[in-house]
């Protein structure tokens, strides 16, 4: 048993060294909801095998979309130490744009040694306005800026969108 005292300290190290996930296959993912009419819940945008992962921008040009005769947006926080630095809600048009960091760093190296898969970075809240029975697709239309602890871009594989029902 003495002998493999060294084995958890190398997996340790090798995990936080190589960041555990490389940044090739990072992709974006918007969850789904299901709202009584008039009820409120929340949306997640998650990181799938999140690198080194420090900013988050979707804006100017890129957007979180969705159809505002079905839901509304009514506030956005950061989740797992992320926090929104900026936001602009358009309930008129139907989108989001907002700016999010992780301070002094990044989460996900750790996150990914232990065993994560997904590191939720953002939370959306809504209210369902449309009637039962109403859906809409949740997209992100571009990502701004993805970038690591150093600034570094990350490249991003894909985004998965998500649905927003009022059942």
């Amino acid at each position: 048993m003495r002998r493999f005292g060294w084995l958890l300290p190398l997996v340790l190290a090798l995990g936080l060294l190589s960041g555990c996930q490389g940044p090739g296959n990072v992709k974006l993912k918007v969850t789904e909801v299901s709202l009584a009419p008039g009820g409120t819940g929340t949306v997640a945008i998650k990181a799938i095998n999140p690198p080194d992962l420090k900013t988050i921008q979707v804006g100017p040009a890129g957007a979180f979309t969705f159809d505002p005769t079905v839901i509304q947006i009514t506030d956005v926080q950061g989740l797992n130490g992320f926090q929104v630095l900026s936001v602009t809600i358009n309930n008129l048009s139907g989108y989001v744009r907002f700016a999010a960091g992780f301070p002094g760093g990044s989460l996900g190296p750790i996150f990914n040694l232990f065993g994560g898969t997904e590191l939720g970075l953002v939370e959306l809240e809504v209210q369902a306005v449309g009637a039962s029975g109403s859906s809409c697709s949740l997209a992100i239309t571009a990502v701004d800026v993805l970038a690591d602890r150093n600034d570094k871009d990350i490249p991003l594989a894909g985004i998965i969108p998500g649905e927003a029902k009022v059942r």
